[in-house]
Formats: C-alpha cells, structure tokens, sequence
C-alpha cells in the first residue's frame, strides 16, 4: 500500500504540478521542506497534511490512511462556481450581476483546489473545437512566473481586458507575447496578473 509520502506525489501531479518545486512555490512552502515530505526523508504533521490536501483537492483522510472511498468521494461532492464566460477574441466577461453564492456551478475537475473556479467558452472564443466547453482556472491573481510562459493562461493586460492567451517570452524585459489559434498575436504586453488554465472540458 502506499506510502503517505507517496500519496502526496499521486496528488501533486493530479493537481497538474509537474514538480515539486512547483507544487512547492504554488503552496508557499519551502521547496527543500515539500521535497522532504514528498520523498519520505521527513513526516508531515496534520496541519500540514490539511494545506496540502485542500491545495490538491484530495480528502485529507486518504492522503494520511489511503482511504480510496474519501478520495472518490471528495471528487464526487466538490463544485466549482462559474464566473464568467470567455468571449468571442478570447476575452473574459466576469458576471458581476449577483454575488458569488448565487453563481451556477459545475463539477470540479480532478486536482481542484478551493480557488479553482470555471469559465464557459462561448463559440469562436478560443477554437471551434472547444466551443461551449468549460475552462477551469485558479482565481488567484499573481504575477507572472517563468512555469507560465508556453502555457495557456487567464491574464489581465495593462488596458483592463482579462484574456486568454499562451504566453511566450519577449525580448523586451518584463512583457510577453500573447499567442491565439484565433487573432494575431500581442506583441511585447505588460501583464497585470496572470493564472495558468487548469483545464478544458466538454460542458456535460
């Protein structure tokens, strides 16, 4: 059976960390300290545990004891609100027009952490292949970190439009550029903020 320290790996890379020191920097714990409890050299108490399993959207009980049904069960339970749409050019329309507890949900996808939140992909707003699909994001908005860069993202530009767009590496320090399947890439843009995409998936 595996390990706790084993189950911390399954669930970081189910929450689409691809390392530890990502997972490290996303969670605001030193990288050496995560690694340690990740590989086994050092225990992690409960509290830690708690952080770690509300980060990665697995149940706490089966990150300590392996408890298959509270992981099942987790995911069967926990929704996500839905807020806003991702509009025609790729740009995000947050719905302001009610508060946050009376937003439509939507099944969280595996990995989801409290912040995870979703976005409908209206038609022609990315590719005619995700049309209507659901684009699930972390609301968080941070700046830019080099794990972004070639990734899809949620981003916000200096002019106030939040958009979706793979970001690439400028020359010019401190912007990027901003790639679409759809419209003409941006060029050499100052980022605001900025949070990777999650995921997309066929709205059910």
């Amino acid at each position: 059976m595996p390990t706790p320290h084993q189950r911390l790996q399954t669930a970081r890379k189910r929450a689409g960390f691809e390392t530890a020191a990502d997972a490290a920097r996303a969670l605001g714990v030193h990288p050496a300290t995560y690694t340690s409890h990740e590989n086994g050299i050092r225990g992690f108490r409960t509290q830690q545990a708690e952080h770690y399993a509300r980060r990665f959207g697995v149940a706490l009980e089966w990150l300590l004891t392996g408890n298959d049904i509270a992981l099942h069960s987790v995911h069967a339970q926990l929704t996500v609100p839905i807020i806003g749409a991702i509009n025609s050019g790729g740009e995000f329309a947050a719905y302001l027009d009610r508060p946050r507890s009376q937003l439509e949900t939507v099944q969280a996808p595996p990995g989801a952490a409290p912040e995870t939140v979703a976005a409908e992909i209206r038609p022609n707003a990315l590719s005619s292949l995700f049309d209507n699909w659901m684009l699930f994001y972390d609301d968080v908005k941070t700046p830019v970190t080099p794990t972004m860069v070639g990734r899809l993202c949620i981003i916000q530009i200096d002019d106030g439009r939040v958009l979706v767009r793979r970001l690439r590496t400028s020359s010019r320090r401190g912007t990027y550029h901003l790639i679409s399947h759809l419209d003409a890439t941006m060029f050499d843009q100052t980022l605001t903020w900025a949070s990777p995409v999650r995921t997309l998936i066929p709205r059910r």
